[in-house]
């Protein structure tokens, strides 16, 4: 059987892994910079940043995470969002 090199279904998972990969780098640093994050969060933030980076057509970001806070008694409580500063750093005019 011959597998056609330039299908557009097998575009669509090579720019996927390529994504993924980006991400996966990108959420180390995260979780570099920032201990308290969880793998989820870190990953998270790597998408959100990806995604700022692509819309503005920058070269580089700089995320900046939040203070983890006390581990007092955590009765009820509901899993929070992580706020992140995504700052988009020289753009490519």
């Amino acid at each position: 059987m011959h597998i056609d090199e330039n299908h557009p279904g097998l575009k669509k998972f090579r720019e996927a892994r390529a994504r993924n990969k980006k991400v996966a780098i990108l959420r180390e640093e995260i979780k570099k910079n920032n201990p308290k994050l969880s793998h989820n969060q870190a990953q998270e933030i790597a998408k959100a940043s990806l995604r700022a980076q692509e819309a503005s057509a920058a070269t580089t970001i700089k995320v900046q995470g939040r203070k983890g806070k006390g581990k007092g008694r955590k009765r009820h409580s509901k899993p929070k969002a992580v706020t992140v500063k995504v700052q988009v750093v020289n753009r490519l005019s």
